[in-house]
């Protein structure tokens, strides 16, 4: 998400080479290739801005790699300080008597939980298996203006098209999959969860003869808290349920599996729920299926698409190039990292970092972690946290410039959420009033040091960087509302 800043950057390098006098129709905002993905980071993303997946693409073996926000191991029971005034008070003296590397020392020793490992969390995978036979015509694509992967290719003279979005307005991921073949498809859907240090984390059954439900617990058995092992056995609680439609052909359940043989089409519906928003997750889940109602796969695509685009049409970036259109994204790349001039590549990187925003970010849910929404971990880089010492700001820089303000409120829910934390290690650590916010949080919104190094862990600038973001909405927004009411009382 940290190529969020390059976003900036390559507007204000390019609006000046843009002619004015120059008239192109505007060229569709798509990333394409004509293979699938091989490894997970070259997985196409989507999301509703809490559920997400990766799609890779896969015509034997598709791999759906599953994301929701709130998929973390614990709680808030951790503790809110470490460290007392007095100690402060002595590695103050410790500095004025220049004895500032036994301060830094001090420093961490007293006050820091230093080393802590409580990772956000994958929601687990879908697979759909087909038969292992040649393809032809093969291409993989992620429409930006419609936040929609289509995956198609001929088999046995056939296509075969695969279309995968994550809905905000239906609270949805839905996966259609066609064929003109007089033989239909075969194919088995299969959810599953990685286990955690060896120990199962979900199971799987088959309330229904076309359902997958995939529920469990986010545990982290390999937890670290002071450098200590610190298993964590309980966490968020959640289901992940399935349902498939199909047209022709056959459905049969086994194992918590499902096998479909000859269909012509089938529509997948994937919902989940956590008990970090819903009390009851699982009757959430089956109350949003019910919604559902007999909405076709069109149907849901065009109100998804409706909301979608009211957000990512208020900006139009056109800065020539469309051509090259023809070429895989990848060939692209490597062109320009050989020294090729192609100014839409760049125009669609800053358009593929406001498509990221919208994903991971949306009124109601988390704010955009480390990596958005999308990670394949149980234990993710960083713990694909909350770093406050830039990259979560990184995130939403993009926000009000590009005229995405309603993807900054998750951010400024969660700000209130690290003040209400912060006014106890103010207090109990430092003796202060107001709100002290360190370098790092998570999930449960803890604002205590924790770092083996005093050089960033002991920033104490979170609270005071995120007021900008504040601010900033303000000043593009004026909503004298919002100023009164959330930014200066955070602010004060």
């Amino acid at each position: 998400m940290n190529k969020l800043l390059l976003i900036i950057l390559v507007l204000l390098t390019w609006i000046s080479c843009v002619n004015p006098q120059e008239t192109v129709e505007p060229s569709e905002n798509r990333i394409w290739y004509e293979k699938p993905a091989a490894i997970w980071n070259h997985a196409l993303p989507i999301g509703n801005g809490r559920f997400g997946a990766m799609v890779f693409g896969d015509p034997v073996h598709e791999r759906i790699q599953l994301n929701e926000d709130s998929m973390w191991p614990g709680g808030a029971g951790w503790g809110d300080a470490k460290g007392t005034p007095e100690e402060l008070e002595n590695i103050r003296n410790l500095i004025k008597e220049g004895r500032v590397h036994e301060a830094d020392q001090q420093i961490v020793e007293s006050f820091s939980r230093k080393r802590v490992v409580r990772s956000h969390q994958t929601m687990g995978e879908l697979f759909i298996n087909f038969a292992d036979e040649p393809i032809e015509g093969y291409s993989r694509a992620l429409s930006l203006d419609s936040a929609l992967v289509t995956v198609k290719y001929l088999k046995k003279g056939a296509m075969i098209t695969e279309r995968v979005f994550s809905s905000n307005p239906d609270n949805v991921l839905v996966i259609s999959l066609t064929s003109n073949s007089p033989d239909g498809l075969n194919f088995t859907l299969r959810l599953t969860r990685p286990e955690d240090h060896g120990k199962p984390t979900v199971t799987v059954s088959n309330p229904a003869e076309n359902q997958i439900s995939m529920k469990g617990t986010v545990t982290q058995y390999g937890g670290e808290i002071d450098s200590q092992p610190a298993p964590l056995d309980y966490g968020v609680n959640f289901e992940t349920r399935l349902k498939v439609t199909h047209s022709n052909g056959s459905i049969s359940t086994s194992n918590g599996q499902l096998s479909l043989e000859g269909v012509e089409s089938a529509v997948i519906y994937l919902v989940s729920a956590s008990s970090f928003y819903e009390t009851d997750y699982v009757m959430k889940n089956a109350a949003t299926l019910a919604s559902l109602g007999n909405h076709s796969f069109e149907s849901l695509l065009s109100r998804h698409v409706e909301d979608y685009q009211s957000l990512f049409h208020r900006v139009n970036l056109d800065l020539g190039g469309q051509l090259l259109d023809s070429v895989t994204t990848d060939v692209r790349l490597e062109n320009v990292k050989n020294g090729a001039d192609d100014p839409d590549l760049v125009a669609k990187m800053f358009q593929y970092g406001r498509y990221l925003l919208i994903a991971s970010s949306r009124p109601g849910t988390n704010p955009a972690n480390l990596q958005g929404i999308w990670n394949e971990h149980i234990e993710a880089p960083w713990n694909a946290d909350y770093h406050l010492n830039i990259n979560l700001q990184m995130n939403y820089w993009p926000a009000e410039v590009t005229n995405l303000s309603e993807c900054h409120e998750p951010l400024f829910d969660y700000i209130d959420r690290l003040i209400e934390r912060g006014r106890i290690v103010a207090r109990e650590q430092y003796g202060c009033r107001g709100a002290a916010i360190h370098h790092a949080s998570d999930l449960w919104a803890p604002a205590w040091m924790r770092a083996n190094q005093p050089y960033w862990g002991s920033w104490v600038h979170g609270g005071g960087w995120l007021m900008q973001h504040l601010w900033e909405h303000y000043q593009f927004t004026g909503d004298t509302q919002f100023l009164n009411e959330k930014a200066y009382p955070a602010m004060k």
